[in-house]
């Protein structure tokens, strides 16, 4: 889920997203935090359909359709494979992921690199955009 529970706007209780997505069929549903983060197990034939589904429910129920990207398991698992930095794993903190719905062009990656302090570093590999920063990402 793209911009929920951020700046106090958008508010989604975690308890309420896990029955969104139980009472659409899914099993094993888990939320990580207040991300929108969710992690569950579904036989889902069409991914756009259901995020149609998913965001219909939650504009019913909150007033708001916030942006969903459904990943499998194995895209999941590639995304982990792919990591560039895998010494950053001592210090999971310091290691972030963002999954693209679209390919940025190459004038935004600059952009994006132009913005990191000197101890940070990114890379893109596929639709995935990773961010190294061992002195944190609070600035």
């Amino acid at each position: 889920m793209r911009g929920i529970n951020v700046g106090g706007r958008n508010r989604l209780p975690m308890a309420d997203l896990r029955r969104i997505f139980t009472d659409a069929g899914c099993s094993s549903v888990n939320t990580y935090i207040q991300s929108g983060n969710v992690v569950f197990s579904a036989d889902i034939k069409s991914a756009e359909r259901f995020a149609g589904r998913i965001g219909a429910a939650i504009e019913a129920e909150f007033g708001f359709r916030p942006g969903i990207q459904l990943l499998t398991g194995k895209e999941l698992e590639q995304a982990i494979a792919n990591n560039p930095y895998s010494d950053a794993v001592e210090d999971p903190k310091s290691l972030h992921v963002a999954f693209l719905d679209q390919m940025p062009g190459n004038a935004n990656v600059q952009r994006v690199k132009k913005l990191l302090a000197p101890s940070e570093s990114c890379k893109l590999i596929g639709h995935n955009l990773y961010l190294h920063a061992p002195d944190g990402i609070a600035r």
